[in-house]
């Protein structure tokens, strides 16, 4: 089987050393290992980092069952720059012409949603030249903007995006099949769709790589300390990600505060990551001398500081509508219990499994209760990061996930794959 995973947001370089790959990354790599050939499109501009791997639409082989097509676009500065906008219409564009340029096509396509315009790209493509195409849900576009209205002007959202919400259901009712991270993302896709669930709609989680964490070595203990000046001997409340507007680090400093007022000097926030209001966040840190900003961490970097730490923090914000990120896998993955403002799927997993504590977002009071609460009793400390860590393994080890992807991409092959003549 043939497949093209087309994708707006993957880090780059692909398979390159301490890059942990993220979705498309992890399913590509899943299927040439077994046995079938991917392509696996996305910009040569990285997200994340803002700097362009590639700046030409050109094609790489990693291996010989394993191809990357880098599309051609302009990039932007950061998150919110308008060029970001028309980066996303040229690779849209640059990936429909370079398509219809291919004298072979694959038996399937995957994209996912966001972009809408890469996704409409991929969809009217599929449709054209007749190729089953799956949509898989990871972020709720648009509607990710409805936060920005108040209660009383919610309506506004539905005249101002009436477009893209348009968009989205063509894309969707396009799809022979739709994917998605969870099942409120999928609930979501179906009703946007306009029609009946059917046995091709398949949630698949996230997850987390499958890692090895062990008791962290004095050498690497002292690699920390002289790095980024970080007291091991401390309880290490840990957070990681890409600043944006779903994250809540306004009253992560706030909780750091309280804990201060009320002679908590044992209990160290670290802040890793990258993004929006960046700067802001470094300056915060600085003013408050139990809270540690450390930037970006390479993979290998990451792996020491959640051997390292003692809690996971998941601190979203009252109006993120992620449903099962990927987040609290990766505490999960290293034993740490979570610490959770997120409601929905991902509070009921946490109170059902006992794998940490839900706590009201924008709530400075309700998280530091909860951190002083994880202090006073390290035995349910240990209990949560274990029953986290038997969780994860059962059920949201990536491995296991993309695999079992795989084996549902050879049945939607076997249903309607593409059998014909290439161009027919």
């Amino acid at each position: 089987m043939f497949i093209w995973n087309v994708t707006l947001y993957e880090p780059l370089p692909v398979g390159g050393k301490n890059i942990r790959p993220m979705r498309s990354g992890l399913l590509s790599n899943s299927f040439y290992k077994s046995g079938h050939n991917v392509e696996l499109w996305l910009p040569g501009f990285e997200h994340v980092h803002h700097f362009h791997y590639q700046k030409e639409s050109v094609r790489e082989a990693l291996n010989e069952k394993y191809n990357i097509q880098y599309i051609k676009g302009c990039g932007y500065t950061n998150d919110t720059n308008p060029k970001r906008l028309i980066h996303n219409k040229q690779i849209a564009q640059e990936f429909y012409r370079l398509a219809k340029s291919r004298s072979v096509l694959p038996d399937l396509i995957i994209t996912q949603i966001p972009s809408l315009e890469l996704a409409e790209a991929v969809t009217k493509f599929a449709e054209e030249f007749n190729v089953p195409v799956i949509v898989d849900i990871r972020d709720l576009w648009p509607d990710v903007y409805k936060g920005f209205f108040p209660d009383w002007c919610k309506f506004l959202y539905g005249i101002f995006f009436q477009s893209e919400i348009r968009r989205v259901r063509r894309i969707l009712r396009k799809a022979n099949a739709i994917t998605a991270v969870s099942k409120k993302f999928l609930e979501w896709g179906i009703d946007h769709a306009k029609r009946d669930v059917t046995v091709y709609d398949r949630v698949f989680h996230i997850g987390y790589p499958a890692e090895e964490f062990t008791q962290i070595s004095k050498n690497r203990l002292e690699y920390i300390e002289n790095k980024y000046r970080i007291n091991p001997k401390k309880m290490i409340v840990f957070f990681a990600g890409t600043f944006c507007d779903s994250y809540d680090l306004d009253t992560v400093f706030k909780s750091a505060a309280i804990l201060l007022e009320k002679h908590f000097f044992d209990v160290e926030f670290i802040i890793a990551g990258r993004g929006k209001n960046e700067k802001l966040i470094q300056k915060i840190c600085n003013n408050l001398n139990n809270v540690s900003f450390v930037g970006w961490l390479d993979a290998n970097e990451l792996k020491l500081f959640l051997e390292l730490s003692t809690i996971g923090l998941a601190p979203y914000s009252k109006n993120a509508l992620m449903s099962l990120p990927n987040k609290p896998f990766e505490y999960m993955a290293a034993s740490l219990p979570i610490l959770n403002s997120l409601k929905g799927e991902l509070t009921q997993l946490i109170d059902e499994k006992k794998v940490g504590i839900n706590y009201q977002a924008g709530d400075a009071s309700s998280l530091s209760d909860s951190i002083m609460f994880l202090f006073n009793n390290p035995q349910e400390v240990l209990c949560m990061g274990s029953q986290g860590k038997k969780i994860f393994d059962n059920s949201f080890n990536s491995e296991n996930i993309y695999l079992d992807f795989v084996k549902y991409l050879e049945v939607l092959n076997n249903e309607f794959g593409r059998k014909k003549d290439r161009r027919n």
